[in-house]
């Protein structure tokens, strides 16, 4: 807990950074991200609480920071479903958050349709979601892209995926706590919680 402490002031929300410090940079869209996960702890707390733990009203308001992180990450949803070569996991990761936050698919137009284009472009024929081939081109052979990049993509994809479910909602904190307790259980190329 002290440690998050003496890390938030220095996190892209304190900050409040930009959406441009974001923008084509997903190693720190991947940080925001990790922050909203860390606060929210993996949607088992709302944002408030989280906010209270690391005593975030030193540096503004938790409606401030709610309006911040909501606003950035669905800029950021936006600005990814253009993209021509579609980062799905950074996409899937972006609208997970936005679920913690507490966005519900059947009250958020972004969010529905963030959903309805993962499964309709980042859904391969395998089952699986993301560009493997551009990913094994990208690292030359010095990757193991089934493991590093399919697997990952894949099981960030189905968090997204069951965590955005209107059906599925009330047992998302369920899921969370058995995923906490034994963690993902990897098989082949598919994961379950």
């Amino acid at each position: 807990r002290r440690l998050a402490m003496e890390a938030f002031p220095h996190s892209s929300l304190a900050l409040r950074r930009p959406f441009e410090w974001f923008a084509n940079a997903p190693r720190r869209q991947g940080e925001l991200a990790s922050e909203i996960l860390a606060l929210t702890n993996q949607g088992l707390q709302p944002l408030p609480k989280g906010l209270r733990e690391v005593s975030a009203h030193r540096f503004g308001a938790d409606a401030d920071f709610f309006e911040y992180a909501w606003g950035t990450l669905s800029r950021l949803v936006e600005a990814a479903l253009k993209q021509k070569d579609v980062k799905w996991d950074m996409v899937c990761e972006l609208l997970e958050c936005l679920a913690e936050l507490g966005g519900e698919t059947s009250r958020s137009e972004l969010m529905s349709h963030a959903r309805a284009q993962i499964l309709e472009r980042g859904l391969n024929a395998d089952g699986s979601f993301g560009d493997y081939a551009k990913a094994e081109a990208a690292q030359g052979g010095k990757f193991d892209v089934k493991i590093g990049s399919k697997l990952r993509t894949t099981l960030v994809c189905l968090e997204a995926l069951l965590s955005t479910s209107p059906g599925m909602r009330h047992l998302w904190p369920e899921i969370a706590r058995l995923e906490n307790e034994t963690g993902p259980q990897v098989i082949d190329a598919y994961a379950t919680a």
